[in-house]
C-alpha cells in the first residue's frame, strides 16, 4: 500500500510539473479553503457490536489545477484537480452488550487525503458543479481512549487494545456538488487497509467511516 500511495505522489508530480508554466499559477489556479464533515466510523471484526461514533472533523487543504486553466463567458473550464487536504478526525466505534452496558472507544487522527477530483456536468454550457474524486489517505492517531468496563471484552479482544497500531494507510473516495465558486458539499467514504489493532488474527481490523461535510474556498 505504501508502494501505491508513492506511485500516486510520482504521478501529481508529473503531471504538475509538466504544466509547471499553466498549472501553478496561484492567482489562477491554486485555491484553498477550509474543510468541516460529520461521519459515523468503525472498526471492522472485533467488537461485539459496532455501533459506530457520531463525530466531527475539520482541516484545512489545498486545491491545484492540473490542466491550464481557461474560462468561457465566466465560465471556467478546468475540470481535473489534485487536491491535498490535512484534517483532524474524531474516530472509533462504541458497542453494546447484552447486559445493557456501554464501551467507548475513541481514537482521533490527523488524516492526510489526496485526491484527484474531477468537476463535469451532464450537459453543455452549463457550469461543470458535480464532481468525483479519489485517492490514498494517511492518518496517524493522536489520542485514544477508553470509556467502559474493560472486564466485559473477551480476552482476546483485551490483548488485541494493549496492541494498538497508531499508523493507518488507506483509500478515499467521494462525490460532491459546488454550490457557488466557494462552497461545495460531499459525501466521503474512508476505508483502512492497514489493522488497528495488533495479535487479532480473527478478522482484518481495518477502520473505516461514512461521512457529509463542506468545503469553503478562501479564494
Amino acid at each position: 500500500m505504501r508502494a501505491l500511495y508513492l506511485i500516486f505522489t510520482a504521478i501529481i508530480l508529473g503531471m504538475t510539473g509538466s504544466h509547471a508554466q499553466g498549472v501553478l499559477n496561484l492567482e489562477n489556479n491554486v485555491r484553498f479553503g477550509l474543510a468541516i464533515s460529520g461521519h459515523n466510523s468503525h472498526i471492522r471484526g472485533i467488537h461485539n457490536q459496532s455501533l459506530g461514533r457520531y463525530a466531527p472533523a475539520f482541516g484545512i487543504y489545498t486545491q491545484i489545477n492540473l490542466i491550464p486553466n481557461k474560462t468561457m463567458q465566466g465560465i471556467s473550464t478546468a475540470k481535473i484537480y489534485f487536491v491535498a487536504q490535512v484534517e483532524y478526525s474524531m474516530e472509533g466505534e462504541k458497542t453494546k452488550f447484552k447486559t445493557g452496558e456501554v464501551n467507548k472507544y475513541i481514537y482521533d487522527y490527523i488524516n492526510i487525503p489526496m485526491y484527484i477530483k474531477y468537476n463535469f456536468a451532464f450537459s453543455r454550457g452549463t457550469k461543470p458543479n458535480f464532481m468525483i474524486m479519489g485517492g490514498p489517505v494517511t492518518s496517524f492517531s493522536v489520542y485514544q481512549n477508553y470509556v467502559g468496563d474493560k472486564s466485559l471484552e473477551r480476552e482476546v479482544v483485551q490483548i488485541a487494545h494493549s496492541n494498538f497500531k497508531k499508523f493507518s494507510f488507506g483509500a478515499s473516495v467521494g462525490i460532491g456538488y459546488r454550490f457557488i465558486p466557494q462552497l461545495e458539499g460531499y459525501f466521503r467514504y474512508d476505508h483502512g487497509f492497514t489493522k488497528v489493532y495488533g495479535n487479532y488474527d480473527k478478522h482484518n481490523t481495518y477502520k473505516y467511516f461514512l461521512a457529509a461535510g463542506l468545503n469553503w474556498f478562501f479564494n
